[in-house]
């Protein structure tokens, strides 16, 4: 359960909020543990936090279809997933509006 997994993580804090923006931006998603990590069904799987040690990775599945205009996804050597990492609260703050946008455009079936 990813209530389980964020408690027990020593990043718990950051989680939850990332959790919980992506939930109400995307309300409609499931929420499953897979490969040990938290991801995101809508009805596909559309993202997953996967925490490294400098944040939390905020990982978009079908991130070479996203229109990035806020130029901050990354594809570290992925060909189809890009993400960004979230270091702290204030770091989400700053980035709900691109993050917002990704959610919406991988969460929905367009």
């Amino acid at each position: 359960m990813v209530q389980d997994f964020i408690e027990a993580h020593p990043q718990h804090l950051l989680l939850a909020v990332i959790r919980d923006f992506i939930l109400e931006i995307a309300p409609h998603s499931i929420q499953k543990i897979r490969y040990g990590i938290p991801f995101f069904d809508a009805p596909k799987a559309f993202c997953y936090l996967n925490p490294v040690k400098t944040g939390i990775d905020v990982s978009f599945l079908r991130g070479f279809e996203i229109m990035d205009d806020y130029d901050i996804l990354e594809a570290r050597n992925r060909k189809q997933v890009k993400s960004v990492i979230i270091q702290n609260i204030e770091d989400l703050e700053n980035l709900k509006e691109a993050l917002a946008s990704y959610i919406l455009q991988t969460s929905c079936e367009l």
